[in-house]
């Protein structure tokens, strides 16, 4: 004879069926009472800052081939808002839909684009690489650190208030000479791996001398 099973009473709560506590009377939140903290907010990331004008070599496409703007993509690294923007500044397009490019306008595009960037600067100017502005430095300071007789590393900073950043280009003794007839006011350090420095030597070099050997007393 089989045991009629007993009906589970709906009015029960289910955590009484498994010998867990009840709790009657949950407590309510007050509507005065303050939010849950949020996890703190993360800092932004990079994504969103400007990133600096960048140049592609003008022979990068193909002359006879044919790109999607998937390829373009793909071949110059950039995004779909990057091929509008170069389609806005002059990017030819082979007519019809979907839009198209030939390797030849692409390369032609980026050597015109390439041509544009270039800075000419007479003596005494210089193109600061964090603020690309030519400024010149006639009356400013600049740091000569030479690596042998005939070549060194002028260090020099910006000379506009809003970027005063520093910057460093290689030189020859002959554009050092140039740049002290143009008043830049040149300090001249010579570097520990200089090859014409030798042990037991102090060296002392002026932009318009041959390299000083003293011996240390």
């Amino acid at each position: 004879m089989t045991k009629q099973r007993s009906k589970r009473d709906d009015t029960s709560p289910i955590a009484d069926l498994f010998g867990l506590p009840v709790l009657n009377n949950p407590p309510e939140v007050s509507s005065g009472s303050a939010p849950a903290a949020s996890a703190p907010a993360t800092a932004k990331s990079g994504k969103g800052a400007r990133k600096p004008f960048k140049i592609f070599h003008p022979r990068k496409a193909k002359q006879d081939r044919t790109y999607n703007r998937a390829d373009v993509m793909d071949l110059y690294g950039v995004g779909r808002n990057t091929v509008t923007n170069w389609m806005k500044e002059g990017l030819v397009t082979v007519p019809g839909h979907p839009v198209l490019f030939r390797g030849e306008d692409l390369n032609t595009f980026h050597e015109a684009r390439r041509a544009g960037a270039r800075r000419n600067c007479s003596p005494g100017e210089f193109l600061c690489f964090h603020c690309k502005k030519v400024s010149s430095l006639k009356g400013a300071a600049a740091e000569v650190h030479w690596h042998s007789d005939h070549t060194c590393t002028l260090r020099w900073f910006c000379p506009r208030p809003t970027c005063s950043k520093p910057n460093e280009t290689f030189q020859s003794r002959s554009q050092v000479r140039i740049l002290e007839e143009q008043g830049v006011n040149l300090t001249s350090v010579e570097d520990d791996y200089s090859p014409s420095r030798r042990p037991g030597e102090v060296v002392q070099i002026t932009p318009k001398s041959e390299v000083i050997h003293e011996p240390v007393e």
